[in-house]
């Protein structure tokens, strides 16, 4: 995905964010799912949005602690085999789940990493 792209989906999120410096988590990724984003590309979003002032929150949940032992090994699993990071739609066939579930889980793994 281009950078122009990149950018209009981090002013739509900024626009939708759910207080003056905060997006939520799910809303995240619901929003950038259909894009298949790879992890690269989710960081650089990630670093528009914080270059806005914004702050992509998540209250801790069982379900999210889930899901990121669910999807990272996957991850692992398909960079060791193949060679190269895999997209969102690699990983959730990987780890047989939906690919939302791999968007929460690494958002996830990356708002706790910041």
């Amino acid at each position: 995905m281009d950078g122009d792209k990149l950018e209009r989906l981090a002013d739509e999120l900024f626009a939708g964010r759910n207080s003056q410096d905060e997006v939520a988590l799910d809303a995240l990724a619901e929003h950038v799912a259909p894009s298949n984003l790879s992890t690269d590309e989710l960081d650089l979003l990630l670093s528009k949005l914080e270059a806005k002032g914004c702050e992509v929150v998540v209250g801790v949940q069982p379900k999210l602690v889930e899901e990121l032992k669910l999807v990272m090994p996957a991850v692992k699993r398909f960079m060791v085999r193949e060679k190269r990071k895999p997209t969102v739609a690699e990983v959730a066939a990987e780890a047989d789940c939906e690919p939302l579930v791999v968007w929460r889980a690494l958002r996830y793994g990356q708002v706790i990493g910041r």
